[in-house]
């Protein structure tokens, strides 16, 4: 009996042991996607230093290959959309009357699927600080919102509404910071540099509360 008791009673005691040196950890959190729409052109209107919005909330798992290397793979769930927006309003006078003509052009790039791997070099400063790198790949695919309205002397004379999709796959690069806040707990926050949607440049930003197992 004793034989067996002592092989269990050491496995139960290395249980810890092996749960702190586990290479897996697991993130949760928000991300927001700007893609800058100046250039973009619809029906000869011109968008010009406007940028549609993307919210998600996404996870990401990583595993540690040592202290300093590590690769993730991480999905996001979008959840909501802003639109760029251009108005162009003319005021002309025909001889008679004033012709308030009013033009508004709206964007919006909603995304549907958000899958990324990349690997991340971590930076030690201190034993709670970790500044990061990281670069791989991504997958996007979206669809593209397009409302065009036009009013003349308060009367509608445009409104057109349609959807087009976009799929992208290309190289994201950036860096962030790995703040450790209690135990195997820690913040992180990065800034990366997405591929192109819509022949549009995309960056994002991204905040979630990481788990090492």
């Amino acid at each position: 009996m004793n034989k067996l008791l002592l092989p269990i009673l050491s496995l139960a005691l290395s249980v810890p042991a092996i749960s702190q040196e586990s290479p897996f950890s697991i993130s949760v959190g928000q991300k927001t996607m700007h893609t800058d729409m100046k250039g973009f052109t619809t029906n000869g209107l011109i968008l010009e230093g406007v940028t549609a919005s993307s919210n998600a909330i996404y996870t990401s798992i990583s595993y540690n290959q040592t202290p300093s290397l590590s690769y993730a793979f991480e999905y996001a769930s979008f959840i909501g959309s802003n639109a760029a927006e251009a108005v162009y309003q003319t005021l002309r006078y025909d001889g008679t009357t004033f012709q308030d003509e009013t033009s508004e052009y709206k964007v919006k790039v909603e995304p549907s699927n958000y899958f990324s791997l990349h690997a991340h070099y971590a930076f030690r400063v201190d034993k709670t600080v970790r500044p990061y790198l990281f670069a791989g790949l991504s997958y996007i695919s979206a669809d593209i919102e397009h409302e065009n309205f036009a009013s003349k002397n308060g009367v509608t004379t445009k409104n057109e509404r349609f959807v087009e999709s976009d799929t992208s796959i290309g190289v994201l690069y950036g860096a962030g910071l790995d703040i450790q806040i209690y135990q195997n707990f820690s913040f992180i926050f990065d800034y990366r540099i997405q591929q192109d949607i819509a022949d549009q440049p995309v960056d994002e930003m991204s905040g979630a509360f990481k788990y090492r197992f």
